[in-house]
């Protein structure tokens, strides 16, 4: 019994000192340990409450050649890549448009854009639920005013983001996120129900 306690003391401390060693590091080591995970997904999918706004939230499905499928409410939209369809479920309608590339940014493509687009500035540390957390600041290579900041757990697993860029700015609680899910076919196809106006801007 006397060997078990001073084992388990051990591991603990050890335990410990560990915990501490990865809260101990530097913006740019957590931003590289950030970006070493999000470069090797081409897809991603998870789900996200607003903070900032109320009663939105969703789930998204994204992938890194601008196809995407975000489902909120009564509303779905999907990209293809080329084009994205706005379906609302109430209103009975489609509204379809031609995608514009580059200028679109929201939750939907942040996760790819951090990679290439933003480098931090600030890190500090925060306990939520007797958990630390890192809260990396990121600000934007293109544009001074553009930041991110997120909320990253000892995993490098984004927790929360909280951004501004080009006049588009949010809160969002980030759960179930999953790297590169299963693709299909159809993923990002939508299916238009009977009785449902289209109406093609393309």
């Amino acid at each position: 019994m006397k060997f078990n306690m001073k084992f388990l003391k051990y591991i603990l401390f050890i335990s410990i000192i560990a915990a501490n060693y990865v809260f101990a590091q530097t913006q740019n080591e957590v931003f590289e340990k950030l970006k070493s995970g999000l470069n090797e997904i081409n897809a991603i999918s998870f789900d996200f409450n607003s903070i900032s706004e109320i009663d939105y939230s969703g789930t998204i499905l994204a992938t890194k050649d601008d196809k995407y499928k975000l489902q909120i409410k009564d509303r779905t939209i999907v990209c293809d890549g080329t084009s994205i369809y706005n379906y609302s479920k109430s209103e009975k309608q489609i509204l379809i448009s031609k995608l514009k590339r580059n200028t679109t940014h929201s939750i939907v493509n942040l996760f790819f854009d951090i990679t290439t687009n933003f480098t931090p500035v600030n890190l500090k540390i925060d306990k939520k639920s007797k958990q630390n957390y890192f809260v990396l600041k990121l600000n934007s290579t293109q544009n001074k005013d553009d930041y991110i900041i997120l909320d990253i757990d000892k995993l490098y697993n984004i927790q929360k983001v909280n951004f501004q860029i080009q006049n588009n700015s949010g809160t969002y609680q980030i759960s179930n996120l999953k790297k590169n899910p299963k693709i299909t076919p159809n993923s990002f196809e939508l299916e238009k129900p009977n009785g449902t106006d289209i109406i093609d801007l393309r």
